[in-house]
């Protein structure tokens, strides 16, 4: 094996011995071929967790509005299949209404949007139902004038961004 990789191959170990996380995988490729996977750790920190393989599926939870959701939001806009700055009732038909309606792709993927928050009394059953999350997400009220500040959209990002 290639010692291009060592520092991974010890970085990683280190940081489950530290607690950093309880586990990793990792692969390294190129267009054609892997050139190096490796495992290292167990599922929690339990010292009888089973062991992660390359098998082991992770939650990546926030990761996947940036790996997926930017990614083909940018592959889109390069097609010319949405613009960044297109309105989101383009894209969302119910996002309507004079507060929403300058807010842009762009703000929703910028979390600069104004809805970070989950619609109040929301149950676990309703976040379940697509379509009632999307309408009642969509229907929110900005808490701040969209563009001018910036939090986290973790609870309504999935449904703004569909």
């Amino acid at each position: 094996m290639s010692e291009e990789f060592d520092g991974v191959r010890t970085i990683l170990p280190e940081a489950v011995e530290a607690h950093a996380f309880p586990a990793a995988c990792i692969e390294v490729g190129g267009h054609d071929a892997s050139r190096w996977t490796a495992s290292v750790g167990a599922y929690t920190f339990d010292p009888y967790a089973p062991l992660a393989t390359a098998g082991t599926i992770f939650d990546l939870a926030s990761l996947t509005k940036v790996i997926a959701t930017t990614t083909l939001a940018m592959r889109a806009a390069d097609a010319g299949r949405l613009t960044l700055d297109d309105p989101v009732a383009h894209w969302l038909p119910d996002w309507r209404g004079t507060e929403r309606a300058g807010v842009t792709v762009r703000q929703l993927l910028t979390h600069t949007a104004g809805v970070p928050q989950m619609p109040a009394g929301t149950t676990v059953e309703q976040m379940c139902d697509w379509n009632y999350m999307t309408e009642a997400v969509a229907a929110l009220t900005p808490r701040w004038e969209t563009g001018t500040h910036v939090a986290y959209h973790a609870y309504t990002f999935g449904w703004l961004a569909g």
